[in-house]
């Protein structure tokens, strides 16, 4: 965006990019959690906070327990 009253229309208007354009190789799983909690549309977000954690949980259980591989984030902890 070149302006802010750009970047919010682009905001409301446009969805955010897919997690994987911004870091190749991510896990699928949790790039559909981040889309749906950034939905442009709010009907297509998680309808609280609680239900956005059990999804991440979820994700996270799922990733491997290896922690040589895992680097510690605030999902992560």
């Amino acid at each position: 965006a070149q302006s802010l009253v750009e970047l919010f229309m682009k905001k409301m208007m446009e969805p955010p990019r897919r997690l994987s354009a911004v870091l190749p190789g991510c896990d699928p799983l949790l790039e559909d959690v981040l889309a749906r909690a950034l939905a442009t549309d709010p009907a297509k977000r998680h309808p609280n906070a609680r239900v956005l954690r059990e999804e991440l949980r979820e994700v996270l259980s799922t990733l491997d327990d290896d922690e040589d591989e895992v680097e510690r984030t605030i999902v992560a902890d």
